[in-house]
């Protein structure tokens, strides 16, 4: 997992050649202005889901995990809490792992819990189980999903 400011973003293109693409993306892009959806930014390679919902509570939500896809999540405006626990120390599996949407869930505690405000981001590996939309409120983000 990263955490960081988006000014810093070009920090980590050498990481994947998928995440310059990503953040330029952001960069080029008034997300803030782009209605909820999903938009292809380089095929299936790279893309991003744009949503504003409300958030949750720690004790409702569920770590997810990927296989084919890292996640760079941005917070647009509002304030978001996601939690975090290594893969290989999640131990009660909610849902199996579906192909289809590249996506499974634990029901364990996440160990750490980060909190993310516009100008920030988080990258989410496959070994990294996270807990995204905890929130009192309502939270605009963009995520960008880039494939491995």
């Amino acid at each position: 997992m990263i955490i960081d400011k988006i000014k810093n973003a070009y920090k980590y293109y050498r990481l994947h050649p998928g995440f310059a693409t990503a953040f330029e993306y952001v960069v080029n892009n008034e997300l803030i202005e782009m209605e909820a959806g999903s938009y292809e930014v380089d095929k299936k390679n790279v893309y991003c889901m744009v949503s504003n919902k409300k958030g949750r509570k720690k004790e409702e939500s569920k770590l997810e995990f990927h296989r084919n896809y890292v996640d760079i999540q941005i917070v647009l405006n509002g304030t978001e809490t996601i939690g975090w626990k290594s893969v290989l120390d999640c131990h009660q599996l909610e849902r199996s792992y579906d192909e289809t949407s590249d996506m499974g869930l634990y029901s364990d505690t996440p160990v750490n819990w980060l909190t993310l405000k516009p100008g920030t981001f988080a990258i989410f590996f496959p070994e990294d189980a996270h807990s995204p939309m905890v929130a009192d409120d309502f939270v605009h983000k963009a995520v960008l999903k880039v494939a491995l």
